[in-house]
């Protein structure tokens, strides 16, 4: 694995999807970039697969709403200071079912 300071990317910014080769991994003052790993083998519990589309779900839900400005505007008068609608939405979703 390859080690660098944190202080030598500071003003790098690093993208990935699927597929690619590495990933960079941040632990404290120094990031590490590692393989990308293989989940093509997974094999998920039915509790992990539920859990999964549960959040795939809350996912949506905040998406619609945010869409939604009268039902945004809505919740936004609800949220406290500092508080990021989105994963507001996600939580009170999750926490409902």
């Amino acid at each position: 694995m390859a080690h660098l300071h944190k202080k030598s990317v500071k003003n790098v910014t690093f993208r990935g999807s699927p597929g690619q080769d590495i990933v960079f991994k941040v632990y404290g003052d120094k990031v590490i970039a590692t393989k990308y790993p293989d989940m093509s083998g997974i094999v998920w519990t039915p509790k992990q697969q539920e859990a999964r589309a549960r959040f795939k779900a809350a996912q949506a839900y905040a998406r619609e709403v945010m869409k939604d400005a009268v039902k945004l505007e809505a919740f936004k008068k609800k949220l406290k200071p500092g508080k990021r609608a989105y994963t507001e939405l996600i939580k009170e979703y999750m926490l409902q079912f």
